[in-house]
């Protein structure tokens, strides 16, 4: 199976020394830009050392 040929696939991950989340939209009224969250890895990597930034939209949808 190539990966890039499959829509949605189970990943392994080693488990994050720390995760920070931050609701971007609530204070800009929009998503973050590729280049603000470039800029937010280069000020966070003096303090953290290495950094994994992900961008995305999240939808939680039920039926109530």
């Amino acid at each position: 199976m190539q990966v890039e040929n499959v829509i949605a696939f189970a990943t392994e991950e080693k488990p994050a020394g720390l995760e920070i989340r931050i609701n971007f939209g609530v204070f800009a009224g929009r998503d973050a830009t590729a280049a603000e969250l470039e800029e937010l890895g280069k000020l966070l990597v003096p303090e953290a050392g290495e950094v994994s930034i992900v961008g995305e939209q999240r939808h939680e949808i039920s039926e109530e």
